[in-house]
């Protein structure tokens, strides 16, 4: 279970900070953010945290993909499934 001890404002605060720190370091002024976590399981509560300081910040700079790793690798060969979504992300980014 996931606790936290701070709340959302203190938490939002190094959000942003982090957020406008890799900003600066980009080109493009984009950052796409790729989430792995499971949002339907035990990680769900983090996965709606992440959501809510991203909507709250509000940025036209930000992209925002879950992507559910757990369920797309269930009972398959993770080695072929890494490579197709390497694939994938590739030419998304394109």
């Amino acid at each position: 279970m996931l606790i936290s001890y701070k709340g959302f404002n203190e938490s939002h605060d190094a959000f942003i900070k982090h957020i406008e720190n890799e900003l600066s370091k980009t080109k493009g002024n984009q950052l796409i953010l790729i989430s792995l976590v499971d949002e339907w399981g035990k990680e769900n509560i983090l996965s709606d945290a992440f959501y809510e300081h991203i909507t709250k910040y509000n940025s036209p700079h930000l992209s925002y993909i879950t992507f559910d790793f757990h369920e797309y690798c269930k009972g398959l060969q993770l080695k072929a499934r890494l490579l197709s979504i390497k694939k994938h992300v590739f030419f998304a980014l394109i």
